[in-house]
C-alpha cells in the first residue's frame, strides 16, 4: 500500500492565488461590462445586507456538519459537532480546486477515516449526502415544471441555441476527454502482475466497503426514518440559506422579483453547474446565472449582479474557509494531517 499526506500549505497557496485571480477577473468584468452610473448601486449594500449574506454563507457549513453528526450517531460513530464543522470546512479548503460535481467528498472520506470511522459507515454517510443533494436538485426541477414551466421552456430554447453555436467546441472537448480515458486505460493494461495483485486486493476491500455501505442503507430505511426526515429538513434549510443570498442582493440593488421565481431559477442554475468540469464551475456558474436571470433584471446591472452574487457564493466562502483553517492551525495550534490511501493508483 502507498499513502500520501496532503500538503495544506501548498493547497492554501494555490487557493489564495486562485481566489485573488477570481476576484481580479470579477472586478475587471464588472468595470468593463457595467455602466459607471450603475456602479453607484454598490453603495446601497448596507452593513445589514453584508451581515445577512455572511449568515447565509456560514449556515450551509453548519447544516452539513449537523447532518454528519446525525448519521454518525445513528451508525454509533463518535464525532463532536465542532469536529464535524472542522471536517466540513477543511475539506472545503482542500477540494476548492476540484470540479463542483466532485466537491470535497474524497478529502472528507480521508478525514473521517483518520478519525477511526468504519469504511462502510463513511461510504454511507458521504453517498447518502449525495443522494440528498440529488433529491434537492430534483425537487427544484419538479417545482419549475409545475409552477414555472415558462422557465423550463426558456432554458430549453437557450440551451439548444448554445449547443448549436458551440457544437464544434463541445465535440472537441468530449473527444479529448474520451481520448484521455482511452490512453489511461491502455496504460493500466500494461501494469505488472504484482500491480495486478495489489489492484485485486484493493478491489476486494472496495467490494467489502460497498457491501457494508448498502447494509447501512437498508438499516437506515428500516430504523432511521426519523434521521432521514431530520437530515432532509436540515439540507433544505441550508440550501435555502444559500439561495437567499441573491434575494438579499436583489433587495440591496432595488431589483423587484417574486421570491419563488428567484429560488427556482437559482435551483436550476445550480443543477446546470453540476455539469461544468471546472473548479467550482468557474465560468459556467456565471454563464448559467445569466442564462436564467438576464431577461429578468435590468440589462445595465445584470453583469454587476452576477459578479456580486458569484463573489459572495463562491470566492468569499473560500476565503472564510481559508481564514478558518489558518486560525485553527496557527492561532490555536490545531493541525490537520490528512493521509490518503493511494494504493489504487
Amino acid at each position: 500500500m502507498s499513502y500520501f499526506t496532503l500538503d495544506f500549505n501548498k493547497i492554501l497557496n494555490r487557493l489564495i492565488l486562485f481566489i485573488a485571480i477570481g476576484v481580479v477577473i470579477h472586478i475587471v468584468f464588472v468595470l468593463s461590462t457595467t455602466q459607471s452610473s450603475a456602479l453607484s448601486l454598490l453603495s446601497k449594500v448596507s452593513i445589514w445586507h453584508i451581515l445577512g449574506v455572511l449568515v447565509c454563507m456560514i449556515l450551509p457549513w453548519m447544516g452539513t456538519a449537523a447532518r454528519m453528526v446525525v448519521w454518525s450517531r445513528f451508525l454509533k460513530e463518535k464525532i463532536r459537532y465542532a469536529e464535524a464543522v472542522r471536517v466540513v470546512v477543511i475539506s472545503e479548503v482542500a477540494s476548492a480546486l476540484s470540479p463542483t460535481a466532485v466537491g470535497g467528498t474524497p478529502i472528507r472520506a480521508a478525514m473521517l477515516l483518520n478519525r477511526g470511522f468504519d469504511k462502510g459507515n463513511i461510504g454511507f454517510i458521504l453517498t447518502y449526502s449525495i443522494v440528498e443533494d440529488l433529491i434537492f436538485y430534483a425537487t427544484g426541477v419538479f417545482l419549475a415544471v409545475f409552477f414555472a414551466p415558462e422557465i423550463i421552456s426558456q432554458l430549453g430554447s437557450q440551451l439548444q441555441l448554445f449547443f448549436q453555436e458551440n457544437f464544434v467546441y463541445i465535440l472537441s472537448i468530449v473527444t479529448i476527454i474520451f481520448g484521455v480515458f482511452w490512453i489511461v486505460k491502455l496504460l493500466r493494461r500494461r501494469k505488472s502482475s504484482a500491480a495486478s495483485i495489489v489492484k485485486t486486493s484493493w478491489r476486494i476491500k472496495i467490494n467489502e466497503t460497498i457491501s457494508s455501505m448498502f447494509q447501512n442503507f437498508g438499516l437506515a430505511w428500516r430504523d432511521g426514518k426519523g434521521s432521514i426526515l431530520v437530515s432532509l429538513a436540515v439540507l433544505f434549510l441550508q440550501w435555502m440559506a444559500k439561495l437567499t443570498i441573491l434575494l438579499i442582493l436583489f433587495d440591496a440593488f432595488g431589483v423587484k422579483m417574486d421570491a419563488m421565481t428567484i429560488y427556482i431559477k437559482q435551483w436550476l442554475t445550480y443543477v446546470v453547474m453540476l455539469f461544468v468540469p471546472t473548479p467550482g464551475a468557474s465560468g459556467g456558474a456565471e454563464a448559467s446565472f445569466l442564462l436564467m436571470f438576464k431577461q429578468s433584471v435590468p440589462s445595465d446591472i445584470a453583469f454587476l449582479i452576477v459578479s456580486t452574487w458569484r463573489l459572495f457564493t463562491y470566492y468569499f466562502i473560500l476565503l472564510l474557509a481559508v481564514l478558518f483553517y489558518v486560525i485553527l492551525t496557527y492561532g490555536f495550534g490545531i493541525k490537520e494531517e490528512v493521509v490518503v490511501d493511494n494504493s489504487n493508483a
